[in-house]
């Protein structure tokens, strides 16, 4: 009799944990999560089409991650060279800035189901036309910035705030910091420097690498 019901205090045990089990499972797969480990390589590749937000304006942009460095070709700074250059040179001064690029280095490390990456963001430098006159503008970031790549969706996502501009060689004292954020963006297929493009699914790195 005793045995009976040891036995069946077991067998009532051992379904508890295979539900248990059957439904972490369930949660694994509807949170994304296939069970891969993931590696800090994975947010390397192009996202072309990520839109980055600058107070109420959206710029449409490509944004490629390599190995140490995060990079746009054609930063938005229409709000930096506004918050500049006076309102009857705007539309001149707007007009006379070439594309600008963006270039920062990241730290990657995985945490979770995440990448974590502390970036130092290099200064802008470009030139604007204002009343006929050409000057010189440079921007300085904050040190805060940072990136992070989520593995359960695939997104990549970053901040990085301007804080002061150099105009002719002139610290602006009225210029107000510029948080600039990366909506989450999903990468193509081609990496940014033809390094660890997407991999297929089912695929997993070593992590760490």
């Amino acid at each position: 009799m005793y045995e009976k019901k040891v036995s069946g205090v077991f067998i009532a045990m051992a379904c508890c944990l295979f539900s248990f089990a059957f439904v972490a499972c369930d949660d694994d797969d509807n949170n994304g999560y296939n069970g891969n480990p993931l590696s800090v390589t994975a947010v390397r590749g192009e996202y072309a089409g990520a839109t980055i937000k600058a107070g109420d304006a959206d710029t449409t942009v490509t944004v490629s991650v390599n190995a140490d460095s995060v990079k746009i070709a054609d930063f938005p700074v229409d709000g930096i060279v506004a918050a500049v250059v006076p309102s009857a040179d705007l539309s001149e001064a707007l007009s006379s800035v070439g594309s600008v690029p963006f270039a920062a280095g990241y730290d990657g490390s995985v945490i979770g189901t995440n990448i974590v990456m502390p970036m130092v963001a290099d200064s802008l430098q470009f030139t604007v036309t204002a009343a006929g006159q050409e000057h010189s503008v440079k921007v300085g970031f904050a040190a805060d910035a940072s990136g992070l790549y989520s593995g359960s969706d695939s997104t990549f996502t970053f901040t990085a705030s301007a804080e002061t501009v150099i105009f002719d060689g002139d610290t602006v004292k009225t210029f107000s910091p510029i948080e600039y954020v990366l909506s989450p963006a999903k990468k193509g297929v081609a990496g940014g420097d033809g390094e660890a493009d997407v991999p297929s699914d089912g695929e997993g790195d070593v992590a760490g690498e």
